[in-house]
């Protein structure tokens, strides 16, 4: 299985860094990230290789997005309803509103190269951090590589952020390529929340032609540190993601991660998380839902490092037509995790005989000094026999069948922390619903 991308080239990588204005050490970054990315296989693991599909992926040959490098803008201090609101359309910064509350403290979100020129110390710590995405992961190395949009969010020590934080990529332009990177970085003792979407741009499909977007979201959180994380990708039928997410947990840091896939040709996502310190702790809840011919390519990794670390990741996928999903994860605990606990859950729910799905949970272990280590997995047919009790008690066969449904994932949706983005879920999975 192969993957080309005629832009991913040196030439281009200079091309973007001077644009920018980068330091060198980014610049030999980037080379870095451009070499690992042609040199690695699409899917590093064996286990996993069969059920990894491209077929159909033809973006090879489209062109950068064709956007101009515009840079870090200047915030507008408000009190809305959310701490803090960026939007980039097309790769370009277009709106950034901050609340005036967090004026008065050592509080960052803009453009990288903003950061980049008001913190460089720190810029140099964050942006060119060796360990901040697996090295194995290739679509990963691409966007580190072609980034022409990156945005930095940085919380100090001690500071709770109540409200949430909104982070917006709108992508759609027809046959072009568009790679980004966000990088969230939370001081020791500190809290916040962020709602990261990723949605179309536009109403056109395409005429056919396919875009590719790419995105490096890299998370790490001090000792004691708290973010609640929502991403939700729902992209149109023209383009092609691919998604990588890495997270890095101080001593008694928490995660809470939660993911919703509900559009695009093709949704390819893999979400490491490290839990290095100990006490560290990750919960994450992942749903896939999917509709025609769409296809998703889901995988999780959690490496437990640090002793009494916990994880807890459960997803579900919703299949409906022809659409197609495969649930990948594994969760490894090393020799010096004593006292681990961990589950990984993947259930499918197949709403028509021509849709599919795998689940491949997977567990890694290498210490006997083990609290918990479990994993489970199915993937079935709705049940027609609950379908006919519904009907028999008075209930329309779709309504039955959507009631199911929402009994499937409505457990999950509850353990969001965040009710907008609760909300936001719902509606978008009564919007995914063919009857």
């Amino acid at each position: 299985m192969e993957f080309d991308l005629g832009c991913a080239t040196e030439e281009r990588v200079d091309e973007l860094s001077k644009e920018r204005g980068e330091p060198a050490y980014l610049r030999k970054d980037r080379t870095q990230a451009l070499h690992a990315f042609r040199a690695m296989p699409v899917e590093p693991l064996p286990l996993f290789i069969r059920h990894t599909d491209l077929r159909g992926v033809d973006v090879g040959e489209v062109a950068p997005a064709k956007h101009g490098f515009e840079g870090a803008v200047t915030p507008v201090y408000d009190g809305g309803e959310e701490a803090a609101v960026a939007h980039v359309v097309e790769g370009q910064l277009r709106e950034l509103r901050i609340s005036e509350k967090l004026r008065e403290h050592d509080f960052f979100l803009n453009e990288a190269s903003g950061f980049l020129e008001e913190r460089p110390k720190a810029a140099k710590g964050l942006l060119a951090r060796p360990d901040s995405l697996p090295k194995d992961d290739k679509f990963g190395m691409m966007s580190r590589a072609l980034f022409s949009s990156a945005l930095v969010l940085s919380v100090p020590p001690r500071l709770e952020i109540t409200r949430p934080i909104h982070l917006l990529w709108s992508f759609g332009d027809p046959s072009s390529a568009l790679h980004t990177r966000t990088l969230i970085h939370l001081g020791a003792g500190s809290r916040a929340s962020v709602i990261e979407e990723f949605v179309p741009e536009g109403s056109g499909d395409g005429n056919g032609a396919q875009s590719l977007f790419g995105n490096a979201t890299e998370v790490y959180l001090e000792d004691g540190a708290r973010l609640d994380h929502v991403a939700i990708e729902r992209f149109s039928d023209h383009v092609v993601s691919f998604l990588t997410r890495q997270a890095t947990v101080g001593r008694d840091g928490s995660f809470h991660q939660a993911m919703g896939s509900f559009g695009g040709f093709l949704t390819k996502s893999r979400t490491d998380c490290l839990l290095v310190g100990q006490g560290s702790r990750i919960r994450q809840v992942e749903v896939v839902y999917g509709t025609g011919q769409e296809r998703y390519d889901n995988t999780n990794f959690v490496t437990h490092r640090g002793r009494d670390s916990v994880s807890d990741l459960l997803s579900k996928a919703v299949m409906q037509e022809r659409s197609r999903s495969a649930l990948k994860g594994v969760i490894t605990i090393e020799e010096e995790a004593g006292n681990a606990d961990s589950y990984l859950g993947q259930y499918s729910m197949l709403l028509s005989r021509k849709a599919k799905s795998t689940a491949i949970p997977s567990l890694e272990i290498m210490t006997n000094d083990v609290q918990r280590a479990q994993h489970a997995a199915s993937v079935a047919q709705l049940d027609e026999d609950q379908v006919f009790y519904l009907m028999s008690r008075g209930i329309p066969r779709d309504r039955a069948r959507r009631m199911l449904v929402e009994g499937f994932l409505t457990p999950i949706v509850e353990k969001i922390p965040l009710p907008d983005a609760r909300k936001q879920l719902y509606d978008l999975i009564d919007t995914k619903w063919v009857a």
